[in-house]
C-alpha cells in the first residue's frame, strides 16, 4: 500500500472524544424515535444520551437516577412494542449485596 493509500484509508476512521469518566455498560438505538441513532453510556452514577451527527460526539440527554445505587450494565430494546426503545439499566443496590433493573423511555422531551 502506497502512503497515500495508507492516508486515505487512515483518514476514513472516526474516533470519538476522550471520556472522563469510567464506562459499565454502551447501548446502541434510536432512543428518542428521531431516526438518529443514539449511544447510551452507563457510567457507574450517571446514565448519558450521546448522539454523533455533523461530525460531533455530543451529549443529547441525560437520564436522571434516584439513590445511590451503581449501575453495571445497560441495553436498549422495545419490549413493550409501543415504537419506543426502553432503556434497560442494571444496578447494585447501595451495599453492593443485591441486584435492581430500571427501565427507562423516551416520553418525548426526556427519558422517563
Amino acid at each position: 500500500m502506497s502512503g497515500a493509500e495508507e492516508q486515505s484509508a487512515f483518514q476514513k476512521f472516526w474516533r470519538s472524544a476522550s471520556f472522563r469518566h469510567l464506562i459499565n455498560g454502551i447501548a446502541v438505538g434510536d432512543v428518542d424515535r428521531d431516526g438518529k441513532i443514539e449511544t447510551v453510556v452507563a457510567t457507574p452514577t450517571e446514565l448519558i444520551v450521546y448522539r454523533a451527527e455533523a461530525g460531533k460526539f455530543y451529549k443529547a440527554h441525560e437520564v436522571k437516577q434516584n439513590g445511590s445505587r451503581i449501575n453495571i450494565g445497560v441495553d436498549i430494546a422495545d419490549i413493550n412494542d409501543n415504537g419506543y426503545p426502553e432503556i434497560f439499566v442494571t444496578r447494585l443496590t447501595a451495599t453492593q449485596s443485591a441486584i435492581q433493573s430500571s427501565v427507562f423511555e423516551y416520553d418525548g422531551t426526556n427519558c422517563r
